[in-house]
């Protein structure tokens, strides 16, 4: 009784996908075809349920794109000596930015 049910629900799924297909309103689909526009409009609402009710499976793409390469941060702290004789420690992680102001001004202390 069930194979039976699946074949009808089969059917159906195959005559609303036609349906969809061309382009034509569910009184004129249904007048070429032979069928009752009324059971066809509620077989689109039936089989839409069941797909709405499975979970999807569907697999989506997203593309990515490459980032710049980054230089690996040193692992180990290193030492900088300066001309005017001041030495900075500076740890493996560092601001650049911070580095270059703290140079700057040890070397201008240094005259």
């Amino acid at each position: 009784m069930a194979k039976a049910a699946r074949a009808t629900a089969e059917m159906w799924q195959d005559r609303v996908d036609r349906w969809s297909a061309s382009g034509l309103t569910a009184a004129r689909f249904a007048a070429v075809e032979g069928l009752n526009q009324h059971t066809l409009a509620w077989w689109k609402c039936q089989l839409g349920k069941r797909v709405a009710s499975k979970p999807s499976l569907a697999m989506s793409f997203v593309a990515l794109q490459e980032a710049a390469p980054v230089a690996p941060a040193a692992s180990e702290p290193f030492e900088v000596l300066l001309a005017s004789g001041h030495r900075v420690r500076v740890p493996p992680e560092f601001d650049a930015a911070a580095l270059a102001r703290l140079i700057e001004a040890l070397e201008g202390a240094g005259r």
